[in-house]
């Protein structure tokens, strides 16, 4: 029995959108079900809690659980397929990382580092430069030639 030869190139890890939609859901599902182990109490009663502890979403993360690369992740976004799937992951990312850094969770600036980074954000400055010149003119000054006969 002969098989297909491949086109070329590594095959896909994901040949179906649904199959890579299931699996970002995963990755989001893993991030809301973090929970982080605390002590509470004080120095005589001491006891390690289980406190939920949602993880922020991020490119890189996703890319991992997807096991791609961050650049093979953007690969699949160019494909028409899955296009949409890989806009709608990203801007679920944005949407947490902004909500993350309102809630100041965290260092704001290393969210603005990641918003600009990943999310396309600029530090964007408008510099309004209206002016107002006024020219007078020295009614008495003739031009060098003027006058001269």
């Amino acid at each position: 029995m002969m098989t297909e030869k491949h086109a070329g190139g590594r095959p896909r890890k994901y040949e179906t959108v649904e199959e890579m939609e299931e699996r970002i859901d995963a990755y989001f599902a893993k991030c809301d079900e973090r929970v982080v182990r605390v002590v509470v109490g004080d120095k005589s009663n001491k006891e390690l809690v289980d406190v939920p502890r949602p993880e922020t979403y991020t490119v890189q993360g996703l890319s991992v659980f997807l096991d791609l690369s961050r650049e093979g992740l953007l690969e699949y976004e160019k494909r028409e397929e899955f296009s949409d799937t890989i806009k709608h992951a990203r801007a679920r990312i944005e949407a947490n990382k902004v909500t993350h850094m309102l809630d100041g969770d965290g260092p704001v600036a290393g969210y603005i580092f990641d918003l600009k980074n990943n999310c396309g954000w600029k530090d964007k400055h408008e510099i309004d430069q209206k002016t107002h010149m006024v020219f007078h003119f020295d009614e008495a000054r003739q031009p060098e030639d003027a006058g001269k006969d």
